[in-house]
C-alpha cells in the first residue's frame, strides 16, 4: 500500500470517529430532550411550545443521527480492516526478508565450514606425507 493510500486510510479513520462521535452525542442529547418533554406521571407529552417542537422534529433528527452513526461505523470498520491488512502484509514481507537472510547466513556458514574441513583434511594429509 502506498504512502498516499495509508494517509487516506488514516483520514477516513479519524473522520469516521469524529463524525460518528458527534452524531452519537447529538443522538443522546436529542433523546434526552425528548424524554424531558414527557410527563411520566400522566404518561403523555408535555404541552408547551418547545416540547411540541422537540416532539415534532425529534424523531426525524434521531433517524438522521442514527444513519450517520451507522455510516461512520461502516467507514471505521473498513479503515481498520484495510489498516490491519496493510500491517499484516508488511509484517509478512519483513518476515520473508528475515527468513531469506537467515537461510543465506546458514548457507554461508555451511559453505565456510565445508571449506575449512577441506583445508584441514588437506593439511593433515600433508603432515602424514612429510
Amino acid at each position: 500500500m502506498s504512502h498516499k493510500a495509508h494517509r487516506i486510510t488514516n483520514i477516513v479513520l479519524i473522520l469516521s470517529v469524529v463524525i460518528g462521535g458527534l452524531a452519537f452525542c447529538h443522538f443522546g442529547y436529542t433523546a434526552f430532550m425528548k424524554a424531558a418533554c414527557y410527563d411520566l406521571e400522566f404518561n403523555h407529552p408535555i404541552e408547551t411550545q418547545d416540547c411540541q417542537e422537540v416532539w415534532w422534529r425529534g424523531d426525524q433528527i434521531l433517524r438522521v443521527d442514527a444513519a450517520i452513526v451507522m455510516v461512520a461505523a461502516v467507514f471505521l470498520i473498513g479503515a481498520i480492516f484495510i489498516s490491519l491488512r496493510r500491517r499484516r502484509n508488511r509484517l509478512g514481507a519483513d518476515l520473508d526478508c528475515k527468513i531469506g537472510a537467515a537461510i543465506e547466513s546458514f548457507q554461508d556458514w555451511h559453505s565456510r565450514g565445508a571449506h575449512l574441513r577441506e583445508q584441514s583434511s588437506t593439511h593433515v594429509d600433508r603432515k602424514s606425507v612429510v
